[in-house]
């Protein structure tokens, strides 16, 4: 998996999402979807080695998840449907990449 490369995505489509919004997001936004995109790496390199199930896989990034959720929210302004939106446009880009290269459905 190419972490860069679902960095990449994953921040353009977030900053769509985003609007107006991405330059007082910006650093936040960025942070927290490098996290989660290093969790997705680290989930397939787990799974490829049988190192990981599916289970824990799923509560792993869940666990990113609502933490990337959670730092969005406390942004003056930030409402929860614009963190979701903004969190299901960037996993919307590479989910297909992500659950063919598993195997399996992650996201």
């Amino acid at each position: 998996m190419n972490t860069r490369e679902v960095l990449k995505e994953m921040t353009l489509a977030a900053k769509g999402s985003l609007g107006d919004k991405w330059p007082e997001m910006k650093s936040y936004t960025e942070s927290e979807l490098k996290k989660l995109a290093e969790t997705m790496s680290m989930i397939q390199k787990l799974s490829a080695s049988d190192a990981i199930t599916k289970k824990q896989a799923k509560l792993l990034l869940d666990i990113q998840k609502n933490t990337a959720r959670t730092v969005m929210l406390t942004v003056e302004g930030m409402g929860l449907m614009a963190v979701e939106k903004t969190l299901d446009n960037a996993f919307a880009v590479v989910k297909t990449p992500i659950n063919t290269l598993l195997g399996w459905k992650l996201l």
